[in-house]
């Protein structure tokens, strides 16, 4: 049986910072108009009071590290 992607669900928007690093699988990072998939060992950073969104891109199990300073939620 097919599985849909995990997501983070709708775009998001919060008065904060965020970084983070992909531990594993590839990681569709949507900020704004802007869509990259990052990879192992990529690293991200922006300003989360932009419309944002997560995607696992990849077939197998993606990990992330985020902060968010200041904690938002």
């Amino acid at each position: 049986a097919a599985t849909s992607p995990a997501h983070s669900g709708e775009m998001l928007t919060h008065v904060a910072q965020e970084a983070g690093y992909v531990m594993s699988g590839e990681v569709e990072l949507t900020v704004g108009e802007s869509t990259r998939v990052l990879k192992k060992g990529d690293g991200y950073y922006f300003d989360s009071r932009e419309f944002h969104r997560f995607r696992n891109a990849g077939s197998t199990k993606a990990e992330i590290i985020s902060a968010i300073s200041p904690p938002s939620y």
